[in-house]
């Protein structure tokens, strides 16, 4: 046998030595401590009295515990679907699809687009954009909003160099040949 036979010989020996010895080691009992035998369960008659209270004395005084300051629960972090893309087309699609038009519009109009509209306009902005949703001319280009953005929302975006342009082409047909979203500060919005 050569000497790289038996080392290895030896290092698995002691190896299995070593697991053997893991594995099987017992925890000794400790001393001078006297085994108690397990109380035997037996049948209760079919109708016992309840069992006796125990004596007074035998009771202990528990005081009562100080009550404990609880920090201040953290506000839970609000869910923003205009973070990915992949969230903020279906958003856009539930907003158009329950005719909230003036969320829609401060939603995911641009954030430089918005800015040029009056803060007291922008109410009325919503509305005039309801009211007209109500005409058959309305519906008719709700439904065409709402059809390219189904459309788009299972596809891959052209996104440009930065990543903050993404592109999605309509299939033909469609009124506008694009939809395109923009990033603005870690936000999606319609362009």
């Amino acid at each position: 046998m050569n000497t790289k036979t038996a080392t290895n010989l030896l290092m698995v020996t002691c190896l299995v030595a070593g697991a053997a010895w893991w594995w099987l080691a017992r925890v000794p009992a400790p001393k001078n401590e006297p085994v108690v035998p397990r109380p035997r369960i037996t049948a209760a008659p079919a109708e016992s009295p309840p069992p006796a209270p125990p004596p007074a004395e035998a009771e202990a005084v528990v005081p009562p515990l100080a009550p404990v300051a609880e920090a201040p629960a953290a506000a839970p972090a609000r869910f923003d679907p205009q973070t990915e893309l992949i969230t903020a087309i279906p958003d856009f699609i539930r907003l158009a699809q329950a005719g909230d038009f003036a969320t829609l519009m401060l939603t995911y109009m641009p954030p430089d687009a918005l800015a040029k509209v009056p803060e007291e306009q922008r109410a009325a902005i919503g509305q005039m954009m309801q009211t007209q949703m109500q005409s058959p001319q309305g519906q008719q280009r709700l439904q065409s909003l709402i059809a390219d953005m189904q459309a788009v929302q299972n596809t891959a975006p052209a996104l440009d160099s930065t990543g903050t342009r993404a592109t999605y082409t309509l299939p033909a047909g469609s009124p506008e040949p694009t939809v395109v979203f923009v990033k603005v500060n870690g936000r999606w919005y319609r362009e």
